[in-house]
C-alpha cells in the first residue's frame, strides 16, 4: 500500500482564475457565490508528453488547475485493478469545510499517471458561515420529508440498521446540473422514516433553510402497482445450522449473506430467522432471495474481483415478505427488502434480475456513487438494469433483457422495462430522443432515460444495426455479455463519479474498453458505435466525416446547442446533437456573390459564451484547408443570433460541396476537431459559376385586402408579384411578426381572438432569397366577443421569489420540491391562523365584466372536511369566491387545476382589489401547495362558472371531473405555455394522434398522444391549433405559444 505522507494538501495560486471557466449569473441571482460553473469533462486523459508521475500530484494540480487558495484537498483511499492500474481519491475542501460530490482520482500505471477523473467545483468568496443552527436546519428537512414515524425514533430498529439520529454535516453544495446554479453552504442530514418509507440524504441551505436536494437512497424496483413470480426451479446454496435448525445463513461468501422473513410486518426487529429441518427448505420465497443474493456474490467476486456491494466483503441481509399487498423492493443504504406483491398482478418481487438490480445500487454508492437525478441517476438505475441481467445471465445460463418479467408471470403485470426494445415501454432508446423525459418528476427521469444506456448496452452484447431517433444509421458488432459487462463495470467503478452525465458514460466506457482490451480493438470500435446508435456521439472515426471528410463534434450538448442556421434559402431549426448531418439540405449559392448566415444557439439554462466558424469545401477536396474555404468566424459572445457575411469566390469546383457550421464553448473552433461543448452541423452547398446570380427581387405584393371576417378567422387576398426569375411564395405577417408562408395570393388565417383587432401585411421571395418590400397593411377587427378581451393582470410561477405575493406568517412557506406541480417552487399554506395565507394586490378592476383565477395546487395530509379558500377583496370586505374541501372537491397526494370565475354582476370591482388564498386546516401538518397562478380581466364574454380537475398521477381528467372540461373533452394546460404542453383526454384510447397547426393551416408539429407533455419550446410565438385524432373524430382547440 502506497505511504502517504501528509493527509492534506494545499494549492495555493497567485492566479485566481479557474480554468474550467467562469460566467456571471444575473443581477436578480447575485449571492455570496456569483459564478456558474462550466463542467468540465470528468475524464482527462494525458499524454505521455506531460509526464505525470504519482510523486508531483501538486504539479500536475497547479498545471491543469487554477483554484483559490482556500481549497484543499485531503487524501481518501487507494485501490488497485487487476490490470495494474492503482487509482488514488482525494476529496475536496474550501475553507476546511467538505465539497460534497467534489473529488477527483489520479489513474496511474507503473508510478505514472495516465489518466484523471474529477467532479470538482470552481469556489471563490464563497461565505461559510451558516446563518441557521444545525437544529434549525434539521427542522426543515424534516418539514420537507413529513413523515409520521422515523427509524431513529426506535432504538432496536435503529442499531439494527446501524443508523441513528442525524447530527447534521455542514458542507459545501456545488453546482449540480438540473439541480443548482451556483455553490451553496447546506447541512446534510441522513433522514430514514418508517412511516411512510423514505430514506435520503437532504440537504438544506445554511443560510436560508431552502431544501436543495433529496439524495434518495433507497432505491425502488419501480414496480408500477403491478407484480412478480419468483422460482428458477430447484437451486443449489448455501446455508447454516447453528447449533440448531438449518438457517438461510451462510458465510462462504465474503463474510455471508444471510436471509430474513418479515411475516409481513414492517418492523426489522421482529424479523426472523428462515429454518428448515433439513437442507431441504420448503419456503420458496426465501430461498429465491438468498439464491439470487448468493449468486450476486459470486457474479461480482468471479467476473469483476469485487467482494461484496462495498468490496469489503460486507454481510449481504436481505428481508421478504416485508408490510402487506407490497408491490416493490429497495435498497436502503444496508440491506434488501421484497414485498411479496398485491397477489393478483405481481408476485414476491425476488427474481434473479430484481435481486441483481437492488445489489447493484450497493455497489454504485460504494464506487462512483452516481447522484439518484436526472442524467446521473439515470445511469445509476442503468448499471442495476445492466447488471441484474447480467446476473440473470450467469446463474441461469440465459436472460432475456425484460427488467422483473418473472415478477408478474403470475398475474397481468408484466416486465417493468425492456432492454432490447426501451420504447415498447415508453422508455427512450436514444439520447433526447422521441420518449426521453425532461420533466422533474421520477427524480428527473432516472426510470425512463435509463433506456438509453441500457441499448447501449444490449447492441454492444448482441449487435445490432437500425436508425436512431435522430435519423442516424448505424450497426454495431456485438462482443458478447461479458465483455460488455466488464467495460460497464469498469466504467463504473473507475471512471464515473458523483455527477456523470450520458457524455461522461461514452468517455468513460471507450477509455475502459482501451484499457482492458487496447486501443483500436473491436471492442473500442463497438462500444464507441453503440453510443453513437444511442445518440451519444459520434460513430468510430465519424463525427461528421462522410466519404473522407474529417470528423468533428462535440460531446456535450446539456448547457447549448445549435438551433437554428440560415443561409440563403437554408432556415433550419433543430435540436440538440453532438453532430447533425443535415447534407439533405441545400441552397444554391453562386460565384462572386454575398451572403449572410445566420447561427442562432439555444442555452438550455444559464447563457455561455459561444465561438462560431463556417467552412465551404469550395474545391470539393474534402477538406476545408484551402484558403478561404473558412468564409465566416466569431470570437466567442453570448449574442443571439449570430450573423456574417461573405462572398463566393470564382473559380469553384461549381459542384454540390459540404458546409460545416460549427459552435463550440469559449472559443472559435477548428474544422476537424472533438470538443465538449457546443455542436457540429453540416449542409450541402450548390455552387454555381459566375453570371452574377440572381440578386433582383420580386415587387411588391398590391392590393391586400381582407374578407370573411368572423370571431377567430379572416381571408387574406392580395395581387401577385412579378420577379425576373420567378416568385417562389410569399410570407404573410401580423403586426410585424411573420405567420408563415403560402405559395399561392391569398391565406386563411385562424386562432384569433374575438372582438380583436388586427393589421397584416405580405411579402414576396424568390428561390434565390431576394425579399421584395411589403405590401400595404390592411387591418380588421374580429367579430363577437362582447366588443371587449382579456387582459393578463397577475401570473405567478414562484421560481424566483414570491412573484409579488406577501408572505402570511410562519404558516405559510416558499416551498422548494416535488410537490410544485412545474418548476421547483410553489407556496405552501397550513393550519387555520392568521399567517395560514398568501395575498396579492392592489389592482384597478373597474374596467372589467369578470375576473378568472387559474391555479395548480396539491394537497397532504389534509383530513376529511378540512379545506382551503380562494377569497377576492371587494374594496371594503373579503369575499369567500371558492373553497375546496379535502375528501368532496379533492383528495391527497394529487395535483388539480382550478379556475374561479368572479363576475361583476355578483361583486364590486373596485380600484383596490386583492386577492387571497387562506387554508382553514387544523393543524402544521395539513398543507396545500399553490402553484402557476394566473389571474386575468375580462372586458368581454368569458369563461362562466368555477372548475376543479385532477391531474397529477392519473390518465385524463380523473374521477369526477369529466364535466370539468374547458373546451369539449379535452383540457390543455398550462395555456399559454412557454415549453411544455400538457393534453388530457376524457377518454384515453390508445393510438391517438395530435397535429399542431399555425394561423396559416401549417403543420408545425406532430405525432402520437402519450402521457408525457409535449415539447412545444421550439414553435415561434404565437397561437396555435392543437388537433387530436382518436380515429373517429378530431376535436381541437387553440393555445398560445410564448
Amino acid at each position: 500500500m502506497k505511504k502517504i505522507s501528509k493527509n492534506v494538501f494545499l494549492v495555493f495560486l497567485s492566479v485566481l482564475t479557474f480554468a474550467f471557466g467562469t460566467i456571471e449569473v444575473s443581477s436578480q441571482n447575485k449571492s455570496d457565490e456569483q459564478r456558474n460553473i462550466k463542467r468540465p469533462p470528468s475524464l482527462r486523459v494525458f499524454d505521455a508528453s506531460k509526464n505525470y508521475n504519482s510523486q508531483n500530484t501538486s504539479q500536475l494540480l497547479q498545471q491543469e488547475f487554477k483554484f483559490s487558495p482556500q481549497t484543499s484537498f485531503q487524501y481518501v483511499n487507494q485501490n488497485q485493478d487487476p490490470l495494474g492500474f492503482t487509482h488514488d481519491k482525494y476529496q475536496q475542501y474550501y475553507n476546511g469545510i467538505k465539497v460534497e460530490f467534489s473529488t477527483f482520482t489520479l489513474h496511474s500505471k507503473s508510478g505514472v499517471i495516465t489518466s484523471m477523473t474529477n467532479s470538482l467545483a470552481d469556489i471563490k468568496e464563497l461565505n461559510t458561515t451558516p446563518a441557521l443552527g444545525a437544529n434549525q436546519a434539521f427542522n426543515y428537512a424534516i418539514a420537507k420529508v413529513g413523515a409520521t414515524r422515523y427509524l431513529w425514533q426506535n432504538v432496536q430498529e435503529s442499531e439494527l440498521a446501524n443508523y441513528e439520529l442525524p447530527q447534521g454535516e455542514l458542507i459545501i453544495f456545488p453546482v449540480l446540473e438540473n439541480v443548482t446554479k451556483e455553490n451553496r453552504l447546506a447541512y446534510k442530514f441522513d433522514i430514514y422514516a418508517s412511516e411512510p418509507l423514505y430514506r435520503a440524504d437532504v440537504y438544506v441551505d445554511a443560510i436560508t433553510g431552502e431544501i436543495l436536494l433529496e439524495n434518495k437512497k433507497i432505491h425502488h424496483a419501480n414496480v408500477p402497482a403491478s407484480g412478480n413470480s419468483l422460482y428458477n426451479g430447484n437451486v443449489s446454496f448455501t446455508a447454516d445450522n447453528a447449533s440448531g435448525p438449518y438457517r438461510l445463513r451462510q458465510t462462504a461468501d465474503g463474510n455471508g449473506i444471510q436471509t430474513y422473513d418479515m411475516n409481513n410486518g414492517t418492523n426489522y426487529n421482529n424479523a426472523s430467522d428462515i429454518t428448515s429441518g433439513s437442507t431441504s427448505f420448503n419456503h420458496p420465497t426465501g430461498v429465491q432471495a438468498h439464491f439470487g443474493a448468493e449468486q450476486t456474490h459470486k457474479y461480482f467476486l468471479g467476473k469483476h474481483n469485487r467482494n461484496s456491494y462495498n468490496n469489503a466483503g460486507a454481510i449481504i441481509r436481505s428481508y421478504v415478505s416485508y408490510s402487506n399487498n407490497y408491490v416493490n423492493a429497495f435498497w436502503d443504504g444496508s440491506r434488501m427488502t421484497y414485498g411479496d406483491g398485491d397477489g393478483v398482478n405481481y408476485g414476491p418481487l425476488v427474481s434473479l434480475d430484481i435481486v441483481g438490480h437492488e445489489i447493484t445500487h450497493g455497489v454504485t454508492e460504494y464506487s462512483a456513487n452516481l447522484v439518484y437525478s436526472y442524467q446521473s441517476g439515470a445511469l445509476n438505475e442503468s448499471f442495476s438494469d445492466i447488471f441484474g441481467e447480467s446476473i440473470e445471465n450467469y446463474a441461469s445460463g440465459s436472460n432475456d433483457w425484460l427488467m422483473g418479467d418473472q415478477i408478474g408471470a403470475g398475474g397481468s403485470g408484466g416486465a417493468l422495462r425492456s432492454m432490447s426494445n426501451p420504447n415498447a415501454y415508453g422508455d427512450p432508446d436514444t439520447y433526447l430522443g422521441t420518449n426521453w423525459y425532461s420533466g422533474s418528476g421520477d427524480n428527473g427521469g432516472v426510470h425512463y432515460n435509463s433506456g438509453v444506456q441500457n441499448f447501449w448496452f444490449y447492441l454492444l452484447t448482441v449487435g445490432g444495426s437500425g436508425t436512431n431517433d435522430n435519423g442516424d444509421s448505424y450497426t454495431v458488432t456485438g462482443i458478447g455479455m461479458d465483455k460488455a459487462a466488464a467495460i460497464a463495470y469498469r466504467n463504473l467503478s473507475v471512471y464515473l463519479s458523483t455527477n456523470s452525465q450520458y457524455s461522461d458514460a461514452r468517455t468513460g466506457a471507450i477509455q475502459a474498453a482501451i484499457d482492458l482490451y487496447g486501443a483500436g480493438s473491436a471492442e473500442e470500435i463497438a462500444t464507441t458505435n453503440a453510443w453513437y446508435a444511442v445518440g451519444v456521439g459520434s460513430a468510430y472515426g465519424g463525427g461528421g466525416g462522410g466519404g473522407s471528410y474529417c470528423a468533428s463534434s462535440s460531446t456535450n450538448v446539456n448547457d447549448e446547442y445549435i438551433s437554428r442556421v440560415q443561409l440563403n434559402t437554408i432556415d433550419n431549426s433543430s435540436g440538440a446533437q453532438f453532430y447533425s448531418d443535415f447534407t439533405s439540405v441545400s441552397t444554391n449559392l453562386s460565384e462572386g456573390q454575398s451572403y449572410t448566415i445566420t447561427v442562432t444557439p439555444t442555452w438550455t439554462g444559464t447563457v455561455y459564451a459561444e465561438g462560431y466558424a463556417v467552412w465551404i469545401d469550395y474545391n470539393d477536396d474534402k477538406d476545408f484547408n484551402d484558403a478561404g474555404e473558412l468564409v465566416w468566424s466569431k470570437a466567442a459572445s453570448t449574442n443571439t443570433p449570430n450573423s456574417g457575411s461573405f462572398t463566393v469566390p470564382s473559380g469553384t469546383s461549381g459542384n454540390s460541396v459540404r458546409m460545416r457550421v460549427s459552435m463550440k464553448y469559449n472559443g472559435i473552433p477548428t474544422s476537424c476537431e472533438t470538443f465538449t461543448y457546443g455542436e457540429v452541423e453540416d449542409y450541402t452547398v450548390n455552387l454555381g459559376s459566375g453570371g452574377g446570380g440572381d440578386t433582383e427581387a420580386p415587387t411588391n405584393p398590391s392590393n391586400l385586402s381582407a374578407s370573411n371576417v368572423t370571431d377567430t378567422t379572416v381571408d387574406l387576398s392580395w395581387n401577385a408579384s412579378t420577379d425576373n426569375v420567378g416568385v417562389t411564395g410569399y410570407e404573410v405577417f401580423e403586426g410585424g411578426s411573420s405567420l408563415g408562408t403560402v405559395t399561392g395570393t391569398s391565406a386563411n388565417v385562424t386562432g384569433l381572438t374575438a372582438g380583436t383587432s388586427y393589421s397584416f401585411n405580405v411579402r414576396a421571395f424568390d428561390a434565390a432569397g431576394n425579399n421584395s418590400g411589403l405590401s400595404n397593411t390592411v387591418s380588421v377587427t374580429t367579430t363577437g366577443g362582447g366588443g371587449g378581451g382579456s387582459t393578463v393582470l397577475h401570473q405567478g410561477s414562484f421560481e424566483t421569489g414570491w412573484d409579488g405575493w406577501i408572505d402570511g406568517g410562519s404558516d405559510s412557506y416558499r416551498y422548494s420540491g416535488s410537490r410544485s406541480y412545474q418548476g421547483n417552487y410553489s407556496i405552501r399554506l397550513r393550519d387555520n391562523t392568521n399567517s395560514s395565507t398568501m395575498t396579492l394586490g392592489s389592482f384597478n378592476v373597474t374596467s372589467y365584466n369578470s375576473i378568472d383565477i387559474e391555479f395548480y395546487f396539491y394537497s397532504w395530509s389534509m383530513e376529511t372536511g378540512e379545506d382551503f379558500w380562494v377569497q377576492f377583496y371587494d374594496g371594503s370586505t373579503w369575499r369567500t369566491v371558492a373553497s375546496y374541501a379535502s375528501g368532496t372537491s379533492f383528495n391527497n397526494n394529487s395535483f388539480y387545476v382550478a379556475t374561479v370565475n368572479i363576475p361583476s354582476t355578483s361583486y364590486n370591482f373596485p380600484s383596490n382589489a386583492q386577492f387571497r388564498f387562506r387554508c382553514d386546516a387544523s393543524s402544521n401538518s395539513d398543507h396545500i401547495y399553490i402553484d402557476q397562478v394566473t389571474i386575468t380581466g375580462n372586458t368581454g364574454t368569458a369563461f362562466a362558472g368555477n372548475s376543479i380537475t385532477a391531474i397529477g398521477g392519473v390518465q385524463g381528467f380523473g374521477i369526477g371531473d369529466s364535466d370539468a372540461a374547458f373546451e369539449g373533452d379535452m383540457l390543455l394546460y398550462p395555456n399559454p405555455t412557454t415549453t411544455f404542453l400538457n393534453v388530457r383526454l376524457l377518454e384515453s384510447i390508445d393510438n391517438t394522434t395530435f397535429k399542431i397547426v399555425n394561423t396559416l393551416g401549417q403543420e408545425v408539429m406532430s405525432g402520437l398522444l402519450t402521457q408525457q407533455p409535449l415539447n412545444v419550446g421550439r414553435l415561434k410565438s404565437g397561437i396555435y391549433i392543437i388537433e387530436i385524432n382518436d380515429g373517429e373524430e378530431i376535436i381541437s382547440q387553440r393555445f398560445i405559444k410564448e
